[in-house]
């Protein structure tokens, strides 16, 4: 192997493992800032592309009262529809990023 194909392989598995170590600071260190409620805009249940469960999960997109359009992280969809009012969770990563996750 050449030095070069050395190095890109790996630049490329330092940034597997920086995406790896960001996904699970996420969800271990993030913390509850509150709960808020909206609407829900559209449901996009997951995509199973012939695999069980899917490959991507299922997303909700919402728009608080203050009207910001979010992304809401879900488990299940099953009996979400367009209008619905949900509350929704406001998690705050330890670098100040805000995400929501449905409260179920």
């Amino acid at each position: 192997m050449s030095t070069t194909f050395k190095i890109a392989l790996f630049f490329f598995l330092l940034l597997i493992l920086a995406g790896l170590f960001f996904g699970l600071a996420r969800d271990l260190y993030s913390t509850e800032r509150g709960v808020v409620r909206g609407a829900i805009v559209e449901v996009a249940p997951s995509r199973a592309h012939n695999k069980q469960p899917g490959v991507e999960p299922p997303k909700l997109t919402v728009r608080l009262a203050d009207g910001a359009v979010v992304s809401v992280a879900t488990q299940l969809t099953d009996g979400l529809a367009a209008g619905q009012e949900i509350d929704i969770t406001e998690m705050v990563m330890p670098w100040g990023q805000v995400w929501y996750k449905r409260r179920e």
